[in-house]
């Protein structure tokens, strides 16, 4: 799944803590500017695809640090890992 609108600040750890106990994550991509600031958005890849829409109402229109969390897995068929064992769902 894909999230925009993500506050300057905001890091990996804040998406874990939003996510615990949604979806078990197995990545997330947050990129980073030289300045030391996110790029605004970030890819996230959990277990199954049922997480994915438990992630995104979970994420979705949530307000941080006066940014409103958007939140798609509009990238769930053009952006798939895949290891031996288990899909990864973006």
């Amino acid at each position: 799944m894909v999230v925009f609108n993500v506050p300057d600040n905001f890091s990996k750890d804040e998406f874990y803590k939003l996510l615990e106990g949604v979806a078990n994550i197995t990545e997330i991509s947050l990129p980073w500017m030289p300045n030391g600031q996110n790029k605004g958005y970030a890819i996230i890849y959990v277990k199954t695809h049922s997480e994915v829409n438990q992630a995104i109402e979970a994420i979705d229109n949530q307000s941080f640090e006066g940014k409103t969390l958007r939140a798609s897995n509009k990238l769930l068929n053009t952006f798939t890992k895949t290891n031996q064992s288990t899909q990864m769902y973006a």
